[in-house]
């Protein structure tokens, strides 16, 4: 898909936002659920909320762009909430699904 915009700058934004889709399914990438869950001993959020609530943020992101999108995770995540009580499996497989579908072109 061709991308047409009014600036430069702003086809530079989405172009980042785009591989950003590959860079962040990569970093996630052989991660095993076991591992995504982890909080590490502490009261920190673990890997899969994190991830998670960067998506959350992509969308808000694509929405800025005009894209009017809501994530299936949307209220787990709106108002940039801390970690909920959720099957942490399917947050991952979650993940895994909408985090490499989100691009805008």
């Amino acid at each position: 898909m061709e991308i047409k915009t009014a600036s430069n700058r702003m086809y530079a934004l989405i172009v980042l936002y785009d591989m950003h889709t590959t860079y962040f399914y990569n970093a996630l990438a052989g991660i095993s659920e076991e591992d995504a869950t982890d909080r590490l001993n502490t009261k920190a959020n673990h890997i899969a909320w994190i991830a998670g609530s960067l998506v959350q943020e992509r969308y808000e992101i694509a929405n800025l762009f005009g894209a009017e999108l809501q994530s299936s995770g949307h209220e787990l995540f709106k108002d940039h909430q801390g970690s909920k009580l959720m099957q942490p499996i399917h947050l991952w497989l979650f993940i895994k699904k909408t985090g490499r579908q989100l691009r805008l072109s």
